[in-house]
């Protein structure tokens, strides 16, 4: 199983991107299922702030969930994740990010 994240944050775009890619707190558990159910995706989560908008995706197939990852956001959001605004993050590093989020870490 992997773990993948794409996403963005305040050290990667300015706030006006940010706005545009950000998933409000009513539609975060809709999107979450939502992405949880994409091609290749096993487990899904959203995470939003005013500093952040990350999806993360547990897979089998980690280009193919990627892709998924990827769409979504055109889908859900009107835009496409474009390099260096966006980053991709992998397996133990994806996995590191994620807790470093939730333990303040990465924190403005």
């Amino acid at each position: 199983m992997e773990v993948l994240c794409l996403g963005l944050s305040h050290k990667t775009a300015p706030v006006e991107t940010r706005e545009r890619f950000a998933v409000g707190d009513a539609h975060l558990g809709e999107f979450s299922a939502l992405l949880a159910n994409a091609p290749a995706v096993r487990e899904a989560v959203i995470v939003s702030t005013c500093n952040r908008v990350e999806y993360y995706a547990a897979t089998e197939d980690g280009a193919a969930a990627m892709r998924a990852l990827s769409d979504f956001s055109v889908e859900k959001c009107g835009h496409a994740p474009v390099a260096p605004i966006f980053f991709e993050l992998k397996s133990a590093e994806g996995i590191r990010h994620l807790f470093r989020l939730v333990s303040g870490l990465e924190s403005m």
